[in-house]
C-alpha cells in the first residue's frame, strides 16, 4: 500500500477514535446530568461576608455543614451575591471582595485567602468530601451594587466599572427605564470576555462539578431593553455566541481534568420572555450548549410547558422555588411554610421536572428539605398549593409589558380580583399527585357573607364550616387530578359596601414599599393610628403601604383614607391598570399631582376623611364630605407597569415626611377575592 493510502486510513482512524471519545464525553455529561431526583440548594455567598470568624468550620456552619444527611444532592455556591467579576474567591480575573467596611464587617475573604484557602474553595472541597455534588454560580449581571453614588460609595462596587462607566447601562444619575444603571451592557466584547474568563478561572483553580450561570440576578442585558424595547436579532447571536464559548471553555478544561464540568443555566421560564430580554434559551439546547436548566423566580407558565421543551432537547428542568416576598399574607396559610414547600416541589415533580433549585432559602436545617429529597415520602405528607405564589410584577421590572408574557392568572393578597354578579373568574391551581384524597379549599372572600358558587374540576364545591377570616370549601377527590386544576368563581347576587383596613391591619398585613431605616425611614404603630415616617433624601428612601383593589379601567370605585398630616410631602397614589394619579398631602394644601389641580386646606389640624371617587376618566376628591377637587375627564396619567392598587405613606427619595394614619376603606362594585389555597392532608389522615 502507497505511504499517501496509509496517510489516508492512518487519519480515518484517528477521527473515528475522535468521534468515539466524543460520544463518549457527551454520554457521560448526559449521564451526570440525568442523576436522579435533584434537590439543590443555593447558597448566595453572603455567609462569608457576615461570619466574623475566619476559620473553615465558622464558614461551614453556617449554611453548608447543615445540609449533610438532609437529602439535598447539590449546592450552587456563588462567591458573592453582587456585581460580574467580584468575588469572595481568590481571583486574578476579577477583583476580591475583602471590604469589611459597614455592614461587610464580619467579611473573612480577606483573612482566608491570606491563610491561601477561601470560600469557595472551603465549600466546595466539604461538598465533594460529602458526596454533595457543587456548582460555582456565576451571577451574570447582579446589580445589587446600583445603590452606589459618588458620594455614598458601595463598598463592593467594582473598580472596573467605576473606570468605564461607558460600558454600563446608565449611571446612579441617569437611569435606565427598565432594570439597573449599574448592569453591565453586554453588547460591548470587555464585558463578554470577562464572564468567559470568570468560568474559566474557577474551572482550572477549583474542584467544581459544574458551572451555574444564572441570567435571573439580574436580567438585564441590552440598552434597547433597558430603554424600553426589545433585543435585536444581532444581540441575541451575541448572547448566543457567549453561550457557545462557555462551553468551549467548560469542554476544554473539563478534557484536561478527565472529568466533564456540567453546564448550568436559570433563566426565566418564558421563552418568549428570555428571547426579548436577548436570551435565545431554545436555541442554546438546540445547540447542546446547556446540561441542567433552572426555570423560573416569578413563574409564569405551568411547568409542564417548560418540562415539555427540555424534553425536545434532551435537558432535565429543575423548578426554581424562589421565596414569595408577599408580606401581605395573613391567616394560617403562608407561602414560605413547610406545607407550600412540599406543595410546590410536589406539582413540580408531578410535571416532570428533575428536581428543585431553593433560591434565597437560607436555612440549611429546615426539616422540609428532608422532606423535599424523598418524592415517594412527599406524596403523602400533607400539601398546601397557592394560585399564585409569586406574582410576575418583577417581570416588568426588567422588560416593558413583562407580565404580559405569562400565561397563568395571578391571585394574591396584593393581586387580587373583583368578583361581580354574571361574571366568573377562573384560577389554575398546579398540584402534584392527590393520591385520591380529598381536600379543601381557602378563599379570602371580602364579604363573608356573600353568596359565591366555587367550582373545581367542574364540580360544584359545598361550604363548610369557615376559618377567621377564611370561607372553606369541601373538594371531593374525583374533582382533583395531577397538573391543572381549574378553580372557578362566581358571585350569585350583588353585594354592597367596602373593605377597611385599620392602623393595626396597615403595620401588620400588607405589603411596604421603599426602605425601613430605623434611623430615617420608620413606622409606629400608636393609640392614633400608624405614624410614617421618612426623614431619609437618598434612593430609596420613603414608606408607603400597597393595597390591591383589583379595578379595571371604567369601574366605580371608591377609596377613603383617614389620616393627619405632620409635615412634608405625603400621598395617596392610586391606579386602575391603565390611568394613575397622586393626591399629594402639604401641610397647606391638597393636589392631584397628574391633573394639576389643587386645593388649599390645612391638613394638620385634625383627622381628615380623604375619599377619592373614580368613573372611567372621571376623579373626584371629597374631604370629609365635601367635593374640593373635580377632575372630570383628568383621570388619563399612564399607570406604572399596568399595576392596580392604592399605596399610602410618605415621601419621595428626595423629599421628607411625617403622617398618622388611621384607616383606609376601598370600595368597588362587588366583592374581592383575595387569596386561595388548596390544602390537601396527610395520606393517612
Amino acid at each position: 500500500m502507497s505511504p499517501h493510502w496509509l496517510s489516508i486510513g492512518f487519519w480515518l482512524m484517528g477521527a473515528a477514535a475522535s468521534a468515539a471519545e466524543a460520544a463518549d464525553w457527551r454520554a457521560e455529561r448526559e449521564r451526570l446530568a440525568n442523576r436522579p431526583w435533584r434537590v439543590v440548594f443555593d447558597n448566595d455567598g453572603m455567609d462569608a461576608q457576615f461570619v466574623g470568624v475566619p476559620t473553615a468550620d465558622a464558614l461551614l456552619d453556617v449554611r453548608t455543614r447543615p445540609l449533610v444527611g438532609t437529602g439535598v444532592t447539590t449546592v450552587f455556591y456563588c462567591s458573592r451575591s453582587s456585581g460580574l467579576g467580584v468575588f469572595t474567591h481568590d481571583t486574578k480575573v476579577g477583583e476580591a471582595f475583602t471590604s469589611q467596611a459597614g455592614r461587610y464587617h464580619g467579611n473573612i475573604t480577606g483573612e482566608l485567602i491570606r491563610q491561601v484557602t477561601d470560600p469557595l474553595r472551603i465549600v466546595a472541597d466539604f461538598c465533594r468530601a460529602n458526596g454533595i455534588e457543587v456548582f460555582w454560580t456565576l451571577r451574570m449581571n447582579d446589580c445589587h451594587d446600583a445603590v452606589h453614588r459618588p458620594d455614598r460609595p458601595y463598598p463592593a462596587f467594582s473598580a472596573l466599572k467605576a473606570a468605564h462607566p461607558d460600558w454600563l447601562l446608565g449611571s446612579w444619575d441617569r437611569r435606565p427605564q427598565y432594570g439597573n444603571w449599574s448592569a453591565y451592557d453586554f453588547a460591548v466584547p470587555q464585558v463578554r470576555d470577562l464572564a468567559v474568563a470568570c468560568v474559566a478561572e474557577v474551572c482550572r483553580n477549583y474542584a467544581v462539578d459544574g458551572i451555574h450561570l444564572d441570567f435571573l440576578r439580574h436580567p438585564s442585558f441590552f440598552r434597547e431593553v433597558a430603554a424600553g424595547g426589545k433585543a435585536t436579532p444581532a444581540e441575541l447571536d451575541l448572547m448566543t455566541d457567549l453561550m457557545r464559548r462557555m462551553r468551549r471553555t467548560t469542554e476544554e478544561l473539563g478534557q484536561a481534568r478527565h472529568r466533564p464540568f456540567l453546564l448550568a443555566i436559570r433563566v426565566p421560564d418564558s421563552m418568549d420572555y428570555c428571547r426579548a430580554l436577548g436570551l435565545d434559551v431554545e436555541r442554546w439546547l438546540q445547540e447542546e450548549l446547556v446540561d441542567l436548566l433552572v426555570a423560573g423566580e416569578f413563574q409564569m407558565n405551568p411547568w409542564q410547558e417548560t418540562v415539555a421543551m427540555g424534553r425536545r432537547h434532551g435537558v432535565p428542568v429543575l423548578a426554581g422555588l424562589s421565596e414569595s416576598r408577599l408580606p401581605a399574607e395573613s391567616g394560617p396559610f403562608r407561602r414560605q411554610a413547610r406545607e407550600s414547600y412540599r406543595g410546590r416541589a410536589a406539582a413540580a415533580q408531578a410535571a416532570g421536572c428533575s428536581g428543585v433549585y431553593l433560591f434565597n432559602f437560607y436555612d440549611a436545617g429546615r426539616p422540609v428539605l428532608r422532606e423535599l429529597q424523598n418524592p415517594s415520602l412527599l406524596r403523602n405528607l400533607a400539601q398546601w398549593y397557592f394560585a399564585t405564589i409569586r406574582p410576575r410584577d418583577e417581570a416588568t421590572r426588567w422588560l416593558a409589558g413583562g407580565a404580559s408574557y405569562g400565561t397563568m392568572p395571578v391571585l394574591a393578597p396584593d393581586h387580587p380580583w373583583v368578583l361581580k354578579p354574571g361574571g366568573r373568574r377562573e384560577a389554575l391551581l398546579e398540584i402534584g399527585d392527590p393520591a385520591g384524597r380529598p381536600a379543601s379549599l381557602y378563599a379570602r372572600i371580602g364579604a363573608p357573607t356573600a353568596k359565591v358558587q366555587v367550582t373545581c374540576g367542574g364540580e360544584v364545591l359545598a361550604p363548610e364550616p369557615d376559618e377567621p377570616g377564611w370561607s372553606r370549601f369541601a373538594v371531593p377527590a374525583t374533582a382533583l387530578r395531577p397538573g391543572l386544576n381549574p378553580v372557578g368563581f362566581e358571585l350569585l347576587e350583588p353585594v354592597s359596601g367596602g373593605t377597611s383596613f385599620t392602623a393595626a391591619d396597615l403595620s401588620r398585613k400588607w405589603a411596604v414599599r421603599g426602605r425601613q431605616k430605623s434611623e430615617t425611614v420608620y413606622e409606629e404603630l400608636g393609640p392614633d393610628g400608624l405614624r410614617i415616617v421618612d426623614r431619609g433624601t437618598g434612593t430609596g428612601d420613603y414608606h408607603y403601604r400597597s393595597f390591591g383593589w383589583a379595578v379595571e379601567p371604567g369601574d366605580r370605585v371608591a377609596a377613603t383614607v383617614r389620616m393627619r398630616v405632620l409635615g412634608g410631602y405625603n400621598s395617596v397614589a392610586f391606579a386602575d391598570g391603565r390611568h394613575e394619579d397622586r393626591l399629594v398631602l402639604l401641610p397647606d394644601r391638597i393636589r392631584l399631582e397628574a391633573a394639576g389641580r389643587e386645593w388649599a386646606m390645612d391638613t394638620t389640624d385634625r383627622f381628615h376623611d380623604y375619599r377619592i371617587e373614580l368613573a372611567g376618566t372621571d376623579c373626584r376628591i371629597l374631604v370629609d364630605g365635601v367635593l374640593r377637587i373635580d377632575a372630570a375627564g383628568d383621570f388619563t396619567g399612564a399607570a406604572a407597569g399596568s399595576r392596580s392598587l392604592v399605596l399610602c405613606g410618605a415621601a419621595t427619595s428626595v423629599e421628607t415626611g411625617e403622617a398618622i394614619w388611621q384607616r383606609v376603606v376601598l370600595e368597588t362594585d362587588g366583592v374581592l377575592l383575595r387569596d386561595l389555597v388548596l390544602v390537601l392532608p396527610d395520606a393517612d389522615r
